[in-house]
């Protein structure tokens, strides 16, 4: 649901997807600019993505399939997810190790 603060009013931003009607929505978060949402989701068990939709007409778009990609595990089906600067996707993978040996960062 997204409140629409000028009109007082609250909009259902999902429903039904199609024939199929998303089993889990998590990690929302607005695009840079805010014409987006974007979230994880799954569509049905062992079938889940990185979908946005846009704001002004609730148009739906899957950003990435995560079939087989090996997530960190966390809040239902998903780890964390997120947005970069560019808006580009974000997702903690389990690379089945708990350390860091070493990390090199850049930062400007």
């Amino acid at each position: 649901m997204l409140f629409e603060v000028k009109t007082q009013r609250w909009t259902e931003l999902l429903g039904r997807i199609g024939s199929h009607t998303l089993r889990g929505v998590g990690w929302e978060e607005f695009s840079s600019q805010g014409d987006y949402v974007h979230f994880w989701g799954s569509l049905a068990p062992g079938q889940s993505g990185i979908y946005r939709i846009r704001i002004s007409d609730h148009k739906l778009e899957q950003l990435v399939d995560l079939k087989g990609f090996h997530q960190a595990s966390g809040a239902g089906d998903s780890g964390w997810v997120g947005l970069a600067p560019d808006d580009s996707p974000l997702v903690l993978r389990d690379t089945g190790t708990q350390e860091i040996y070493a990390l090199d960062v850049d930062f400007p």
